[in-house]
């Protein structure tokens, strides 16, 4: 069950991050936040921590009641780290975060290398193979590796370690503003980390802590009121990706939607994606746009309610036929 579910939260995640990425709220958003990591790079700042992880980690601190201090604020504290990131870096850092908090607030799936080619992503689909696992982090966090679990780059900030007297002990915080799950999951893996000395027993419960946090993350998914996913829709989706790109990229004139299916069909994997007869493109143009404008994966299931004075005996209707394609007679 956990590996089904990490499957369909990497599938989810795969084309919530194409739809955001898409998202003409997110496109200016993301342009800054790269400038700015850029411009942290050209620095030579060397913390030992990425600029991402010290963003992230400060977007949290911004967004949280709880959190007493960020890495960056201890790094402050401190004389030899104040001096290396310097007042510059520390500046590029809080932008950067409250750029972050509001990319969160669209969609979230930030700094993925999003855009993926939908070229590239068919002729995977064609030899039927997994897409998600193109995308780094989404083979971190779901593709289950001997010896990884998923942790938040926050794990350990809530926990205090004492082993005074010979005894060791853990003072752990919880936000009773946040899901409790999701906290609990978290300090439990830290925990199995510090206390379980035999390394069996403690990738065994890691891996049933990690296949709980799947369940966690999935409820918290499948909760929400727009999200519909199912994998066996991920055909449908990338050709609709492949298609709402080759019309903006023909500028979205008259007649572009035509001229797009042309060349979808001239692709060299056309054949091998066996999509029967009379695919329904524009059906899957209008789901992709819908999902693009909301940032979100809805539904590209097709629903036809019958006229009430009207009976379909086939239960269907045929769209009329695009002259000159492959699927037209």
């Amino acid at each position: 069950m956990g590996r089904d579910l990490a499957y369909w939260l990497a599938g989810y995640h795969f084309f919530k991050q194409q739809y955001v990425a898409r998202n003409p709220s997110y496109i200016p958003l993301a342009d800054k936040l790269f400038d700015l990591e850029e411009e942290f790079e050209q620095l030579g700042i060397k913390t030992g921590m990425k600029f991402r992880f010290l963003v992230q980690d400060t977007a949290n601190h911004l967004s949280s009641k709880t959190m007493k201090k960020s890495y960056v604020e201890l790094m402050i504290s401190k004389d030899r780290y104040a001096k290396e990131l310097g007042e510059k870096g520390v500046s590029l850092i809080i932008e950067a975060a409250k750029i972050f908090i509001q990319i969160d607030k669209i969609g979230g799936e930030t700094w993925t290398n999003f855009g993926d080619d939908p070229s590239s992503l068919l002729d995977v689909l064609s030899k039927n193979e997994d897409i998600y696992w193109t995308i780094p982090n989404l083979c971190t966090s779901y593709k289950r590796r001997e010896g990884s679990i998923r942790l938040p780059v926050n794990a350990a900030n809530n926990i205090k370690f004492d082993e005074k007297g010979g005894q060791r002990k853990a003072v752990c915080t919880i936000d009773l503003n946040e899901p409790l799950d999701e906290q609990f999951n978290t300090l439990m893996k830290v925990l199995t980390l510090m206390a379980i000395p035999d390394f069996n027993d403690r990738e065994k419960s890691l891996y049933d802590l990690d296949d709980k946090s799947y369940e966690i993350e999935y409820q918290q998914i499948v909760g929400k009121p727009d999200v519909s996913y199912d994998r066996a829709g991920d055909k449908s989706r990338a050709i609709g990706l492949w298609l709402w790109d080759k019309v903006n990229v023909l500028g979205c004139r008259h007649g572009s939607k035509i001229e797009a299916i042309k060349e979808f069909e001239q692709l060299s994997c056309f054949e091998k994606l066996g999509l029967g007869y009379d695919p329904d493109y524009y059906h899957f143009l209008r789901r992709t746009e819908a999902c693009i404008a909301a940032a979100e994966v809805l539904t590209f299931d097709k629903k036809k309610p019958l006229h009430p004075k009207r009976k379909c005996t086939s239960g269907t209707r045929k769209r009329k036929l695009v002259p000159g394609t492959k699927t037209a007679k």
